[in-house]
Order: C-alpha cells, then structure tokens, then sequence
C-alpha cells in the first residue's frame, strides 16, 4: 500500500509541477488588479480544477481514462447538443454505459481537439453494427494488418492514416458478413 501512496503522490506532484507557474502567473495577473485568485473562492477553484480529470473505471486498462460529457463540452468549447451531433455524426467516438452514461475515452482528444484521422477512420464503421465500445476495442487491440500496432498508435503517429482506414473499412466488411 505504500509504494501505490508513494506513486499516487509522485503523480500528483508532477501535476502541480506543472500548473504552478501558470497558476503563478494568473496570480501575478490578478495582484495587478489589486485582485486575487482567492476571490474566486479557493474551493471553487480547485474544484473546476479536479472536474477535468477523467474518471477511473474498471475498463481503463484498454479503453480509457473517459471524460464525461460535462468534461467534453468544456474541453473542445461546444455545446453538449454539438457533444451529441459530434457522435451521430461519428466525428467523435463516445460510448454509452449499461446505466446510460455517455463517456468518451481520452485517446482520441489532442490539445483542444481531436486526433487527426480519428473522425474519418469512425466513419468507417456502420453504428448500427459496430457500437462506439466495439469500435474503441477495434481501435486499441494490436492489428496484424498493421504490423502489430493499434490502430490509434498509428493515427498518433501522423503517418499511418491511410492504412488504418483501409484496415478499418476492411474490418467492417468482415463485421457485416
């Protein structure tokens, strides 16, 4: 128990590591102003801070982290309806839980957006016989087709891309049969 305490607390270290300067420099901002970050209630802040870290779950292992909806909303700056059409539309790979949740793994969004590729290798897939859990198994099970690597390590890659959508038109020929 210790060593998973010691590393929960390195992670976390790290983290603030990294958001202590930009901190430090919205405080600078604010101290210009005769105004402080800790007017915005502390709690508050540090609450909005946590609400973007993705949910654990049990399927972590493959598919995950997840953000929520909420999360997704403010992360790519849309609308929950956009959320919604972005699946529909299958430029966004969102699953629903056995209770109805939507979640969306976290491999798919780069900076404020989404992985190059992602959305036209989705539109690949018939929702009606592949579901986003499907398609995510697809995206991150090691493809002989492509030499062994995932499908979502090749699009992070930038140079694989013609060669994931030829796999994934294939693979959905063979889930129709």
């Amino acid at each position: 128990m210790a060593t998973t305490s010691t590393a929960a607390e390195a992670t976390v270290d790290r983290l603030l590591a990294r958001v202590r300067e930009p901190l430090l420099e919205i405080e600078r901002r604010y101290r210009a102003q005769g105004r402080s970050v800790a007017d915005a209630g502390l709690e508050e802040v540090a609450r909005r801070m946590t609400a973007m870290v993705p949910a654990a779950s049990p399927v972590n292992a493959q598919f995950g982290p997840f953000y929520r909806t909420d999360q997704v909303v403010r992360l790519l700056g849309i609308t929950r309806q956009a959320v919604a059409d972005r699946v529909r539309k299958r430029s966004l790979l969102g699953m629903r839980t056995t209770e109805g949740t939507w979640v969306y793994p976290t491999f798919q969004f780069v900076d404020r957006g989404i992985l190059a590729g992602l959305s036209d290798t989705l539109r690949c897939f018939d929702l009606a016989i592949a579901d986003g859990w499907a398609v995510a198994a697809w995206l991150t099970s090691p493809s002989a087709a492509l030499r062994g690597q995932r499908p979502v390590d090749r699009l992070r890659a930038g140079d694989g891309v013609a060669d994931v959508l030829a796999v994934a038109r294939d693979a959905m020929r063979r889930w129709r049969a």
